[in-house]
């Protein structure tokens, strides 16, 4: 009688899985059809601040809830 046995692996490594970054914001905004809105109505100007945020980032209020995001020493904090 045969003796019944697991079929061997091989032991290659296998590809790491892409992940996305989990820094790096995506959006469904289409950035350049919102300028192109306020430039047509004037309103840029009063808006820029929205289209900055949409491409850097928007200021959370890290330093002022105490958070703080780079090194630091006490003495820049006082």
């Amino acid at each position: 009688m045969a003796a019944v046995s697991a079929m061997k692996m091989g032991m290659v490594q296998a590809p790491a899985i892409n992940k996305p970054n989990p820094r790096i914001v995506v959006t469904p905004l289409i950035v350049d059809h919102i300028k192109e809105l306020l430039c047509k109505y004037n309103l840029l100007d009063d808006w820029l601040h929205i289209l900055s945020g949409i491409y850097t980032g928007f200021d959370v209020g890290k330093w002022a809830a105490g958070h703080y995001s780079c090194g630091y020493t006490p003495l820049k904090l006082e």
